[in-house]
């Protein structure tokens, strides 16, 4: 691995090996603040068939019959945004939502990344939650981006907007509370922070 090289490089379907060196320059992430949406199966509409856990997190079948696995996407103002999408909409019906969800290259279709979180919520509705980090290092999930965005595969199951959303939390959390506890006496956890690094806030 090149220097400065995280281990999330190594988890992640971005190419291996990347580092904040593929950017020059490092940024201060000092007062922004890193935003995950998050847009739940069922959203704010009725579920057909009630599902306890299934329908809030894996799919749900909404009144028209139509199938939704939800969608994730991650904010840092004031110019990132992931959001990974298949670029032409995935037929969900019944009949083929078992085939789709296997993990296999016979899934894959070209993808395409939505460019803000305002004009996301013009095409569709506003998220189910919002997950605000304070702590995170911007540097290396400019990083992660830059090498993630060359490809634009996208797979239902293996290459999704989730998976884009958690590779790239790995990136910027990644040694953020070796930063915040520089001297960790052993292996045991610190005391807590006095302000939490997350805040889930609902919306309305």
């Amino acid at each position: 691995m090149p220097p400065d090289a995280p281990l999330s490089s190594l988890l992640n379907p971005a190419p291996l090996g990347w580092s904040v060196r593929d950017l020059g320059e490092q940024e201060s992430a000092r007062g922004a603040e890193l935003v995950v949406h998050v847009w739940t199966p069922t959203g704010g509409e009725q579920a057909l068939q009630r599902r306890p856990v299934i329908d809030r997190y894996i799919a749900a079948v909404d009144v028209r019959g139509v199938i939704s696995t939800g969608h994730a996407a991650l904010e840092l103002a004031p110019d990132l945004y992931i959001s990974h999408y298949p670029a032409t909409e995935i037929e969900r019906s019944p009949e083929d939502f078992g085939r789709l969800l296997r993990a296999t290259t016979a899934n894959n279709v070209p993808g395409r990344f939505q460019p803000s979180y305002r004009q996301e919520v013009a095409g569709w509705c506003e998220a189910t939650m919002h997950v605000r980090f304070a702590d995170f290092d911007a540097a290396r999930l400019r990083a992660f981006w830059a090498a993630y965005q060359r490809d634009d595969t996208y797979n239902l199951t293996r290459r999704n907007c989730s998976s884009a959303v958690a590779h790239a939390l790995d990136a910027a959390l990644e040694g953020v509370l070796a930063q915040q506890v520089p001297r960790w006496p052993s292996w045991r956890p610190p005391k807590p922070l006095a302000e939490p690094a997350l805040t889930l806030i609902p919306c309305c």
